[in-house]
């Protein structure tokens, strides 16, 4: 491999990781904030022309999530908690 395609290696890493890192900050602050920022519109067409990749690893998130078995036990004890709280009360 060349030095060129190392670093181009290395550098989609890095993006990789950033990306990975900021998305959830990015989205929780997009979703709640008033705040109209410069960047927002840059953002959002972005996230517009990558629909079709989001939307998949979303919807692949939420899949391997919601049917991950120890994720099924961890959800039902707590809607069993609440249902017991609840007739506590």
């Amino acid at each position: 491999m060349t030095n060129i395609m190392t670093n181009i290696t290395i550098e989609a890493k890095i993006l990789q990781d950033a990306i990975e890192t900021a998305m959830p900050e990015i989205i929780k602050d997009r979703l709640s904030s008033s705040y109209s920022s410069p960047l927002a519109k840059v953002i959002e067409e972005e996230l517009d022309n990558q629909d079709g990749f989001f939307r998949k690893l979303i919807s692949e998130t939420i899949s391997k999530a919601v049917n991950d078995k120890e994720f099924k036990e961890r959800l039902g004890e707590k809607v069993l908690e609440k249902i017991i709280e609840k007739g506590l009360q």
